[in-house]
């Protein structure tokens, strides 16, 4: 079997192992009258959600339960609450400061993030002693967060905080590749050759010298909610193959956050406790 199927099978147990603790706990302490139904449905739901994020199953039925039955009347169940996005802003909605640390501070710091910010405007001139750093600073903070295993994309903004595209982490895998590079505190390095390298011989290289461009040729994607949508219309991006998270906007388009595939679910998860609890 695939890496890859190796690794879900891995996921898809931790989830299961996640889900029926919380529904023991909720059994137990917060909705002790809960029914076997409700307490059936918290502890299988997160992982029926990750098939159909994966794409393993489309529909399921057993034990007088439709799985596509249920999928559909939660997110029914979303679009009738008609929670505005903005409304998440406390717990739900991720921050991401667009005045955060530098990829020359996230490397230096060996920075673990779940995102980091490239503005266009902040990339040197080519073929300049700086552009060599940045592109060293760019690959050492990515692999760095890449590793610690949060990093979850990359997103491009303008100079006015306006939200053009982002990338998901898989498309700087290749940062993970065996690159000597440069000690950070190293005194006068030269970095041409591995910025050369990087340029040369890595899709994502060619992002860091022009991120917008990439998003346009379908590297990253474009796509972003209002602050003021609800939190169904944020569903249909999330049926995109590869899309784990969408930035959230304001009105003039400046970024606002990101909400997460994992935050959405957990969300749509206490919909369901709610709802049926009530």
């Amino acid at each position: 079997m695939s890496d890859y199927g190796e690794c879900n099978k891995m996921l898809l147990f931790l989830i299961l192992v996640l889900s029926f603790s919380f529904a023991v706990l909720m059994k137990r302490y917060l909705i002790p009258g809960a029914s076997e139904a409700l307490v059936a449905a918290v502890a299988f739901l997160p992982a029926l959600l990750f098939f159909f994020q994966t794409g393993s199953v489309a529909k399921l039925s057993g034990f007088g339960v439709s799985v596509e039955r249920l999928q559909q009347q939660l997110e029914t169940g979303i679009a009738e609450v008609g929670v505005a996005i903005a409304d998440l802003e406390a717990g739900w909605l991720s921050p991401v400061d667009p005045d955060g640390p530098s990829f020359g501070q996230a490397a230096y710091w060996e920075s673990c993030s779940r995102f980091l910010v490239l503005r266009k405007s902040d990339v040197p001139a080519f073929n300049t002693p700086d552009f060599s750093k940045y592109v060293r600073d760019a690959t050492w903070a990515i692999r760095s967060s890449l590793t610690c295993g949060k990093l979850q994309g990359v997103i491009v903004l303008d100079e006015t905080d306006r939200y053009i595209g982002s990338y998901n982490s898989s498309f700087f895998s290749e940062a993970l590749a065996a690159w000597a590079l440069p000690d950070i505190g190293a005194s006068n390095p030269d970095l041409s050759n591995l910025a050369d390298r990087i340029m040369m011989y890595s899709t994502f290289g060619t992002a860091l010298r022009f991120p917008e461009r990439r998003i346009e040729l379908g590297d990253g994607y474009v796509a972003a909610v209002n602050e003021n949508q609800t939190v169904e219309q944020a569903l249909t991006d999330f049926k995109v193959p590869e899309v784990k998270f969408v930035a959230v906007t304001d009105a003039r388009g400046v970024l606002k956050g990101v909400l997460t595939f994992e935050d959405l679910n957990y969300f749509l998860l206490q919909a369901l406790v709610s709802s049926s609890g009530s």
